[in-house]
């Protein structure tokens, strides 16, 4: 009976350990990617300096209808170095990528502060940050900013002829007083309370992060059952044109994907510029990223260890 007891004993501690270990070695839709920014730290005279030069316009006190909207026409993917249809792509250039809820917006700007200049109108607010999936931000809120939003025309005419020349406004030009929506022909507008997967940069002109590639870089979160922060493979992303949604878990899994072939292609490089100059020491790879064979033994061998180490102690005291 003693022996019986002490072997049960023994099975369910096994069983413990070897889902603490799991627990331990993996943790599905909890990682985050590699590189990114650190977060900046300006000094409080410096955010306060710029508060005070933002010139941030009310928005309009109701909702408009068919106010007239200005914007450059055409895909936005054309006025990008890169492909900024490709999930992967954009977030492997990007700085910082988190999971936000808008909790304020303050108004509209098209005046920098800093270069003490006009230009495109720009949404500013506040987010809620949820969860970081790329690069370092310490602060439970963050500023933000991000181009577009609806402005009054007679603020939107200060802007440089750089930024307005190549607009060209359609039917009867607005009044001053009358607000119009400056947006691109395909973007969308940031909403108070709703919960995106965003791309961002800071910016330093504004003391503030900057919300980047238009809707590719500012994709609602679909939160109609709750938002299960912890698992990546339950978030589910919604694709702005195509109305359907994709896992977090994806969208994470193209963006490392493209940072690999980018990785694999500058060794590439950087091997083929070193061969052709014989004196130039080439350090070898310190190590290499495991294979899923090595990563299960790596799992599976310290719980054999355990189990074996416990049936010896059974044996012992039996």
């Amino acid at each position: 009976m003693k022996k019986k007891v002490l072997i049960g004993i023994g099975v369910v501690l096994a069983i413990v350990v070897v889902i603490l270990v799991a627990m331990v070695f993996f943790k599905p839709g909890e990682e985050k990617l590699e590189g990114g920014a650190i977060g900046p730290t300006p000094s409080p005279e410096r955010i306060a300096q710029i508060r005070a030069q933002e010139k941030i316009l009310p928005l309009p006190e109701e909702p408009l209808e068919d106010v007239k909207r200005i914007g450059v026409i055409g895909p936005v993917e054309i006025h990008y170095l890169y492909d900024v249809t490709d999930t992967g792509t954009i977030g492997n250039v990007t700085d910082f990528i988190i999971i936000g809820t808008v909790q304020n917006i303050e108004g509209v700007t098209n005046y920098n502060p800093t270069t003490e200049e006009y230009t495109v109108a720009k949404t500013a607010g506040t987010i809620k940050v949820e969860k970081v999936l790329k690069g370092e931000i310490n602060e439970e809120t963050i500023p933000f900013i991000r181009t577009g939003g609806y402005i009054q025309f007679s603020e939107y005419k200060k802007a440089k002829s750089e930024f307005i020349n190549n607009i060209q406004i359609i039917g009867d030009t607005p009044k001053d007083d009358e607000y119009i929506l400056q947006l691109e022909s395909d973007d969308i507008l940031i909403e108070q309370g709703k919960t995106y997967y965003m791309l961002l940069e800071y910016n330093t002109d504004f003391e503030r992060y900057q919300i980047n590639f238009n809707q590719y870089g500012l994709r609602e979160i679909d939160t109609s059952n709750g938002l299960n922060l912890k698992d990546n493979s339950k978030i589910r992303v919604k694709n702005t044109r195509a109305g359907s949604t994709t896992p977090l878990s994806s969208i994470l899994s193209q963006i490392e994907k493209v940072a690999s072939e980018e990785e694999k292609k500058a060794s590439n490089e950087n091997t083929e510029s070193q061969g052709a100059d014989a004196s130039v020491y080439v350090m070898p790879k310190e190590k290499e990223e495991k294979g899923i064979i090595e990563q299960i033994k790596d799992f599976i061998t310290p719980i054999i260890l355990i189990i074996y180490s416990i049936n010896t102690i059974i044996s012992v005291i039996i």
